[in-house]
């Protein structure tokens, strides 16, 4: 048995009942109070809890997964169309109840812009799931999303006929740049113009990274990559990082080098950081060799 609400269409198809459609009623009854129950009784202690657990159960199965956008899936590697994976959301107009079920892998481009056009340098864009009257589509627009980034902002408010699924962002040729999204994750494809944040550092007191433009503002997480080559003969080389002025665990060491031998160099790793961070670097030594010390970083991806 299936929950029933008439502002909820879903067109003519039919769908078997999974999580994905609407919520299953709780298949049991609940104790209501009535007048002279004891306090004791079942009726009066657990009925306000009974009704909880299955309004609760109907949220997560009928709205939450709906309502998010973690399990959308997305990728642009020819800087011109972006393939979306199967998707399920929910969208709202007044009364109207629209649950969107795009069932099949689709591709959008400049030709999905609201309004029409064509993509411009450097822009960041963002996709919706729209609602028209009755009809659903999928639109690309400069429109922001609303800070909790569910639907489009709309002076303050949620504009709940556009669901946000994401966003990508365009090079100075109006190109996509490549990107794979896997739920809240977005990773860049390639080596990105302006990823590269630090280039050949060495500089011996904590010094600001800029870590420039690609990630979006309403990201959560950045993911940084860096690695360091130790050009000092003497010893080990280590670079050291510092986040809103505290020491953090990212410690990246080059181990003890024999001054005689080839440097065993670079080495690397990766780290996250809130997006909202001050983040700055330094080494231990500049480096004496023919080659010095140089530290790099570059931005890899970031969370929604």
């Amino acid at each position: 048995m299936f929950y029933s609400d008439p502002r909820i269409n879903q067109s003519s198809q039919s769908f078997p009942p999974n999580i994905y459609t609407l919520a299953p009623q709780k298949v049991s009854y609940t104790y209501l109070p009535v007048d002279k129950d004891p306090f004791v009784a079942l009726s009066v202690n657990l009925f306000e809890k009974h009704i909880y657990d299955g309004s609760m159960m109907m949220l997560e199965t009928a709205i939450k997964n709906q309502a998010s956008n973690f399990s959308v899936k997305a990728r642009s590697t020819d800087g011109l169309t972006i393939t979306i994976q199967p998707f399920i959301c929910v969208l709202y107009s007044g009364m109207t109840l629209k649950m969107y079920r795009q069932d099949v892998p689709i591709t959008i481009s400049a030709a999905n812009l609201v309004p029409s056009g064509s993509f411009a340098a450097n822009t960041r864009y963002y996709v919706y799931a729209n609602l028209n009257g009755t009809t659903t589509s999928v639109i690309i627009s400069t429109g922001v999303p609303h800070i909790y980034l569910l639907y489009k902002d709309n002076a303050g408010a949620q504009d709940t006929t556009n669901k946000f699924l994401f966003s990508f962002l365009t090079d100075a040729a109006s190109k996509i740049i490549s990107f794979y999204k896997n739920g809240h994750d977005v990773y860049f494809l390639g080596n990105p113009t302006g990823s590269h944040v630090l280039v050949d550092g060495n500089q011996q007191m904590y010094t600001a990274v800029n870590l420039g433009t690609l990630v979006p503002s309403h990201s959560s997480i950045i993911l940084v990559k860096c690695n360091i080559y130790n050009g000092e003969n003497m010893g080990a080389c280590a670079m050291h990082l510092q986040i809103h002025g505290l020491p953090t665990d990212g410690r990246l060491a080059a181990s003890q080098i024999d001054g005689t031998l080839t440097p065993i160099s670079p080495y690397d790793t990766t780290f996250h950081i809130p997006n909202d961070s001050t983040l700055k670097y330094r080494v231990d030594f500049a480096g004496t060799m023919a080659t010095p010390t140089k530290a790099n970083m570059y931005i890899i991806g970031y969370m929604e």
